[in-house]
């Protein structure tokens, strides 16, 4: 995987899951434990090393904006998978 400046003009491709393959592609995925109901979810970018800052690339994709991702969560569901994310170089 490769990230892509914005001007290369081209899809930055999507972060694969933690269990993906050659053959099988996953998502990243969480699980809310000991809560149910509404919700929002936000992610970003932070460095590897604590103390964890935040990253100067951008995550992209459907429902993200200035570099965040941002959407509600289903309130039945404790398992929450996010397709189309990728990473853009600034």
């Amino acid at each position: 995987m490769r990230f892509r400046y914005k001007c290369e003009g081209r899809s930055a491709g999507s972060i694969p899951g933690e269990r993906s393959t050659d053959t099988t592609k996953t998502h990243p995925t969480i699980k809310i434990n000991g809560y149910t109901g509404p919700g929002t979810v936000r992610i970003s970018l932070v460095t590897k090393d604590p103390p964890h800052r935040p990253h100067p690339h951008e995550l992209v994709g459907k429902d993200c904006r200035d570099g965040f991702y941002e959407a509600e969560l289903c309130p039945d569901r404790c398992i929450h998978s996010f397709q189309n994310l990728g990473i853009q170089c600034v």
